[in-house]
């Protein structure tokens, strides 16, 4: 039970304007695994559905990287335009499905 200032336990239930009150004021019981459960619900099944798109471009990518790996020279003048280039490939990747989790 819930107590009062003095450190005693309430007798007596909340009256129905109390909690009309307090629903009101925003004051009401929220579970935390709903909130979780949605989003890995919701995070599944755009996974599920942006899936295939994801791993093609990921497979795209690792192609690409692999295949000039021999000739690419990193140099102190290229590191940058490379390292934008993969962030900007890395971030196309998982953007998406960051943007639909957080939009959850």
């Amino acid at each position: 039970m819930a107590e009062n200032q003095d450190g005693q336990e309430k007798t007596e239930q909340a009256t129905s304007k109390k909690l009309s009150d307090a629903r009101d004021t925003g004051q009401v019981s929220k579970s935390a695994d709903i909130t979780t459960a949605g989003i890995l619900l919701l995070g599944g099944m755009a996974l599920f559905f942006f899936g295939k798109p994801f791993i093609s471009n990921y497979q795209n990518f690792m192609k690409e990287t692999l295949r000039n790996s021999a000739s690419i020279t990193i140099t102190d003048a290229n590191i940058n335009f490379l390292f934008t280039k993969l962030l900007g490939i890395i971030a196309g990747l998982i953007l998406p499905l960051i943007i639909i989790i957080t939009l959850i």
